[in-house]
């Protein structure tokens, strides 16, 4: 039974990491798209806060270690989408 736990905390903190770090990578490109480009940037980071701490508190009730156990996947998600979407070349701004 435990080991069902385990891999819910697991996959709970790599969704979480997909969302957060997915939707901090949307808001960075679409920010030169909007006016009021700080409201967005406000806006994003609250909700998606919100939702990191919505999930790693739900975890932590359980017990510290399923906390541990997502976020270790959450961090392990943020990894894998730096690998896969790679570093934006800002050089093409300044010129």
């Amino acid at each position: 039974m435990d080991w069902i736990i385990i891999l819910f905390a697991l996959l709970s903190g790599a969704l979480t990491g997909f969302i957060y770090f997915g939707g901090l990578w949307l808001t960075v490109n679409k920010i030169a798209q909007y006016k009021l480009s700080y409201t967005l940037l406000l806006l994003s980071f609250a909700v998606r806060a919100a939702f990191v701490l919505l999930v790693f508190y739900a975890m932590v009730i359980y017990h510290w270690a399923y906390l541990a156990i997502a976020l270790i996947s959450f961090l392990a998600m943020r990894q894998l989408l730096l690998s896969k979407l790679g570093k934006v070349d800002h050089s093409s701004i300044y010129t």
